[in-house]
C-alpha cells in the first residue's frame, strides 16, 4: 500500500512518488561545506497564488545534498516549521508551514518540482546542482490543479569521465593518457589508474603507463565525495618496432605434391533432436526463495514501518523486539497525541489497530491503559473542517476501517457511528460504472488500480451478499481488462507500470481466493506473479518501476505482503490481513511502588559520571564506557558529552581497536583519502593496516563511512589474531539468521563475537549491515580484551 494513508499522495513526492530516504552524507557534506565555494539553487515555497511562505530566492546548496536536505535547510532559516515523519526510503514530508496533507481535502498535500519537472522519486534521492529550481507547492487535487505529471528524472549521477591519448597499438612502452573527471556537482576529481593490476603513477590529470610486450588492460577510475564511481577500461597493445633481415632464397625448392583428394566423402549428418518441454514452474519453490530474501532485506535493516511488521508476521518470521517501542511511539505520536483535536488520521488508526492485532497487543487496549483504536474506528472523529475523519482521506479509510474491523472480526456495538454495514454501502456508493474505485469519496475522481485492489480486499468477507459479489465481479473485470502486456499496471500518476499495483492486486485477489495466475491476468504468458517477482532486485528488495536502479522500501513492504498473501491462498491459510490465530499478549501489571527508604546522607562525589549524556545508559551503567575511558581507549567530545549512541566511523573504529592493542609502526599506510587528517590519525590507520586490521578498496580507506556491524566485526576477529598468534577457532557457526549470505571470515568474525559475548544480536538476527554505535563498541572492547 503506498503508506495507506498517503495513498493520495504521490504528492508525497514531497518526499516521495517513491517515498524516500532523507540523505546520509551529513558527516562528508559538513566537511565539503567548509573548503568548497558556495553554490546556490532557486528555492521557493508556495500554497497558493495568495500564500507564499518562501518567495523565490537563492539557497546555498553543497555537493550531496538533496531536495530535502535544502528544504529542511531553508525553512529553519526563514522560521517556516515542517513535519515529516519516516526515516530512509519512508520519509515523508506531511507539512510545511501549518499547511499539512489532507488539510485542504482529500486530494491536497504538497509537490515539488525541479527545473518545471515533478520527478517520480522522492525529494531525498534527487540531489540538486548549482543552477536548479526547485519549487515545493500545494495541490489539492492531487497534483492535477499543478499540471504535475511525474517523470523520470536523475535516473544517474554518476561521474564524468573523459580519457584522450588512447591508441589501441603502440610502439612506444610510454603511453601518456590525459584524464578529465568531475562528479555530477562539477567538482574536479582526482583520478586513480592501474595497469595491468599494478598501480600507475598519476601526474594531475596525467596517467603515466608504462607497457609490456603484447596486449595491456588501463583502467581509470575516478570517485566523488558520495562514494560515487565511474571506470574506463582502455586496451593497448604494445608491438615494439624490429627491423629484421630478409631471408636467403633457398635454390633447390622441394616442390609441394598436389593433394589426392578424397573419393565419395561421406557428410557427417546433423543430429535432429526432439524438442523438449521446459519444466513448469514450481511457484511455490519460487515463492517461498523470494519471501525469504526479502524478509531478509527488510530485516538487514531497522524495522520501523507497521507493512513491513504485518508481512513479517504472516510470513512466520520474527519481528525485531525493537519494534515494540516503534508501535508505541507511533501510537502516541500519531493517534493519541492528536486525538481530539481534529487532526488524528483515520488511516494511522486502522493501520496501528491491524499491527496490534499482528503482534499480540489488544487494539482496544492499545497503550495498556485502555485506548481504544477500534472505538476510534467506529466512532470516528470529526476533522478540523468538521468533515468526519472516517471518510475525510477518501475511500482509503473506508477500506481499511473494514479490514481492521475484520482482522480479528471485532464487535461493533450496534449504536455505533459506524457499522460493518454502514461501512459496506458507503464504499459501493463509490464505485465507478467501469467497476473501480477512486480515492475520492464519489465517482468523478481519476481510477485508482491500488484503490480498486483494496476495496477488493475489503468486501471479500461479504460477497455472500449480492450487491457485494456484483461488486467484487465488476471490480475483477475491470482489473483484468486494464492489465497490459507486460502483466502490470500503467498509471501515469505514480510514474509508470509499478509492482505496487501489482501487488495490491494480487493481495485484492488472493483475498477473495482467486490465483493470480489464472488465464484472465496472464497477458502474452505473463501473470502477475510473474510481473511481480520481475521488480525482485539481488539484494532481495523490491524495485518501485522496473527501470529503478536500486529496490525501494515501501516497494518491498507491499511485495512481501503479495507474496504473503499467494503462498497463505495455496496453502490454504486464510487471508493476509487476518490475525485470529495470534494470541493477545496480557499487559504486564505495574510492580507496586515500595515505601521508600529514608534518604542517606550524601557521599561526596560518590563514582562521578564525566560525560552530561550517559547517566542510565547500559554501556554506563554496566562499566563499559567507564573502564574504555580510563583505559584511554574512548575520549568525550569537547562539549563535554560521549554520545553513546553514535555511530562510529571507519576512522574512529581503527582508532579505539589500535589503542586498545597498543598497536605501533614505523611505515605509512597507502591510502590516498587520509592524507588531510591528523598525523596521530594517520599513524593509528597505519598501524591497523600494516598489523592486518583494515585492508581498503582501490587504494581509498573511506574514513568517514559508517562503520557496520559485520565490518567491527572483521576488525575485531584479526585483531584477534594480532593479539593471541593465531585465529580464532570456532566449533559451530553463531545462530544468526542473517549471516550466511556473507563471505567465510566475515561469518567467523561474527561468531566469535558471539562466542565471547561481545555480540549476541536480538532475536536471532547479527543485523550485520547496521552501524556500530559508540555503546556498542565500548562492550565489544572490554569483552574482547578480557578474552584475549
Amino acid at each position: 500500500m503506498k503508506k495507506f494513508t498517503r495513498i493520495t499522495a504521490a504528492f508525497a513526492l514531497a518526499s516521495a512518488a517513491v517515498l524516500v530516504p532523507i540523505a546520509p552524507y551529513a558527516e562528508q557534506l559538513a566537511s565539503a561545506a567548509q573548503t568548497q565555494s558556495a553554490h546556490t539553487v532557486q528555492h521557493s515555497i508556495t500554497i497558493s497564488s495568495t500564500e507564499v511562505p518562501m518567495p523565490m530566492a537563492a539557497v546555498t546548496v553543497v555537493e550531496g545534498e538533496t531536495v530535502l536536505d535544502v528544504l529542511k535547510r531553508s525553512a529553519a532559516s526563514a522560521g517556516i516549521n515542517i513535519v515529516y515523519s519516516g526515516s530512509g526510503e519512508s520519509a515523508y514530508v506531511e507539512v510545511i508551514n501549518d499547511v499539512g496533507e489532507f488539510d485542504r481535502g482529500e486530494g491536497s498535500g504538497w509537490m515539488y518540482s525541479v527545473n518545471g519537472i515533478y520527478p517520480n522519486r522522492g525529494a531525498g534521492v534527487i540531489k540538486l546542482i548549482p543552477g536548479d529550481t526547485v519549487e515545493w507547492k500545494y495541490t489539492t487535487d492531487l497534483g492535477k490543479d499543478l499540471q504535475a505529471d511525474l517523470a523520470p528524472f536523475r535516473e544517474n549521477l554518476e561521474p564524468t569521465l573523459t580519457v584522450s591519448g588512447a591508441q589501441s597499438t603502440v610502439a612506444n612502452p610510454n603511453l601518456s593518457l590525459h584524464v578529465q573527471a568531475k562528479s555530477y556537482f562539477g567538482t574536479p576529481l582526482q583520478p586513480t589508474a592501474t595497469v595491468n593490476g599494478e598501480e600507475a603513477t598519476v601526474v594531475g590529470n596525467t596517467v603515466q603507463a608504462v607497457l609490456k610486450n603484447g596486449s595491456n588492460t588501463i583502467i581509470v577510475k575516478a570517485t566523488d565525495a558520495v562514494h560515487g564511481s565511474v571506470t574506463k577500461t582502455i586496451q593497448v597493445t604494445y608491438h615494439p618496432v624490429v627491423t629484421e633481415p630478409q631471408p636467403t632464397p633457398n635454390p633447390n625448392p622441394v616442390p609441394t605434391p598436389n593433394p589426392v583428394p578424397t573419393p565419395n566423402p561421406t557428410p557427417n549428418p546433423t543430429p535432429n533432436p526432439d524438442p523438449v518441454a521446459p519444466p513448469a514452474k514450481d511457484y511455490s519453490k519460487i515463492v517461498t526463495a523470494a519471501i525469504n530474501q526479502a524478509s531478509a532485506r527488510i530485516l538487514a535493516g531497522e524495522v520501523t514501518s507497521e507493512w513491513q511488521v504485518i508481512g513479517l508476521v504472516k510470513a512466520g518470521k520474527n519481528v525485531p523486539d525493537s519494534y515494540t517501542k516503534e508501535f508505541q511511539a507511533h501510537l502516541r505520536d500519531q493517534v493519541i497525541s492528536r486525538s481530539g483535536k481534529g487532526r488524528m488520521k483515520i488511516t494511522d488508526v486502522e493501520r496501528l489497530a491491524m499491527t496490534a492485532a499482528a503482534i499480540g497487543i489488544d487494539p482496544m487496549n492499545a497503550d495498556g491503559k485502555g485506548f481504544n483504536l477500534i472505538d476510534k474506528i467506529v466512532n470516528s472523529e470529526k476533522h478540523t473542517t468538521g468533515a468526519d475523519s472516517l471518510t475525510y482521506q477518501g475511500n482509503n479509510g473506508i477500506i481499511f476501517a473494514l479490514i481492521a474491523l475484520d482482522a480479528k472480526d471485532y464487535q461493533v456495538p450496534s449504536n455505533s457511528k459506524w457499522t460493518r454495514e454502514s461501512l459496506i454501502a458507503e464504499l459501493l456508493k463509490y464505485q465507478k460504472d467501469d467497476g473501480s474505485w477512486s480515492l475520492s469519496t464519489d465517482k468523478s475522481g481519476s481510477t485508482s488500480f491500488d484503490i480498486t485492489a483494496m476495496a477488493l480486499t475489503a468486501i471479500a468477507p461479504y460477497t455472500d451478499q449480492p450487491q457485494v459479489r456484483q461488486a467484487r465481479e465488476r471490480a475483477v473485470k475491470f482489473l483484468s481488462n486494464a492489465q497490459g502486456p507486460t502483466g502490470g499496471f500503467n498509471e501515469a500518476f505514480v510514474g509508470g507500470i509499478s509492482s505496487e499495483a501489482t501487488a495490491q492486486v494480487i493481495i485484492g485477489l488472493t483475498a477473495n481466493e482467486i490465483d493470480p495466475r489464472v488465464s484472465m491476468f496472464t497477458k502474452n504468458g505473463i501473470n502477475l506473479l510473474d510481473h511481480l517477482l520481475s521488480f525482485q532486485m539481488p539484494d532481495g528488495g523490491f524495485q518501485h518501476t522496473s527501470g529503478d536502479r536500486s529496490s525501494n522500501a515501501i516497494a518491498t513492504e507491499q511485495a512481501l505482503q503479495a507474496l504473503v498473501a499467494f503462498d497463505l491462498l495455496i496453502k490454504d491459510k486464510g487471508p493476509l490481513y487476518s490475525f485470529t490465530e495470534i494470541p493477545v499478549i496480557p499487559v504486564p501489571k505495574p510492580e507496586p511502588t515500595p515505601e521508600p527508604e529514608p534518604t542517606p546522607e550524601p557521599n561526596p562525589n560518590p563514582n562521578p559520571t564525566p560525560f552530561t549524556d550517559v547517566k542510565g545508559h547500559w554501556a554506563w551503567t554496566e562499566g563499559y564506557i567507564q573502564q574504555t575511558v580510563e583505559q584511554g581507549i574512548f575520549k568525550g567530545y569537547a562539549d563535554g558529552t560521549f554520545k553513546p549512541n553514535q555511530s562510529l566511523t571507519r576512522v574512529q573504529a581503527v582508532a579505539i581497536i589500535v589503542r586498545a592493542l597498543d598497536l605501533k609502526t614505523d611505515k605509512k599506510a597507502p591510502f590516498l583519502d587520509t592524507q588531510n587528517y591528523a598525523a596521530e590519525t594517520q599513524a593509528e590507520i597505519a598501524a591497523a593496516f600494516h598489523n592486518g586490521i583494515v585492508n581498503g578498496k582501490d587504494g581509498k580507506f573511506m574514513p568517514s563511512q559508517k562503520i557496520t556491524r559485520s565490518q567491527m566485526a572483521l576488525m575485531l576477529y584479526r585483531a584477534y589474531e594480532v593479539q593471541n598468534g593465531k585465529k580464532y577457532e570456532i566449533d559451530q557457526v553463531a545462530p544468526f539468521r542473517d549471516i550466511h549470505n556473507y563471505n567465510l571470515e566475515a561469518i567467523r568474525a561474527m561468531t566469535m563475537l558471539y562466542d565471547l559475548d561481545m555480540a549476541k544480536g536480538s532475536n536471532g538476527h547479527f543485523m550485520p549491515g547496521d552501524s556500530t554505535t559508540r555503546a556498542h563498541a565500548t562492550k565489544m572492547l572490554i569483552q574482547f580484551l578480557a578474552t584475549t
